[in-house]
């Protein structure tokens, strides 16, 4: 086997044992380092990632408040307007009622003092009719 860029080692050149298993150690210590350090950079994303979901659903969670709160002030002014319209209307109705029962006990006045006059003209009318009657008769027996 040839050795890279054409370096040509001879057997009497060669590491020893140890020199290679101290450089594979080398190695092995630099793969681990490296992946403890890429460990480390995973952590600190995750780390990152996680804070930015927590300002997010927190930034999610006061915006649905915010909007909560003026959906309920929107119902609000909605039910007040209606509400101010139901009283006008009530008010109205009231009015009107109250207006219905005065001309109600107007005419029921009138026609209460119309009966009573009514009463009293038939009473006269009798009256006037027996007296007729009686002077009537009265001059039948003079003729």
């Amino acid at each position: 086997m040839t050795p890279p860029y054409g370096i040509q080692i001879s057997s009497e050149e060669a590491l020893p044992e140890h020199a290679l298993a101290e450089e594979t150690y080398f190695l092995d210590g630099i793969v681990y380092a490296h992946l403890l350090y890429c460990w480390k950079e995973h952590l600190k994303w995750q780390q990152h990632e996680a804070e930015l979901r927590r300002e997010g659903e927190a930034k999610v969670a006061e915006a649905s408040k915010r909007l909560q709160e003026y959906k309920d002030a929107q119902l609000k002014h909605v039910h007040t307007v209606v509400n101010s319209g139901i009283k006008d209307k009530d008010l109205a109705l009231m009015g009107s009622c109250f207006a219905a029962m005065l001309s109600e006990a107007t005419t029921s006045k009138d026609i209460k003092s119309t009966a009573t006059e009514v009463e009293d003209l038939h009473k006269k009318l009798k009256g006037f009719s027996d007296q007729s009657a009686l002077k009537a008769s009265g001059l039948e027996g003079t003729l």
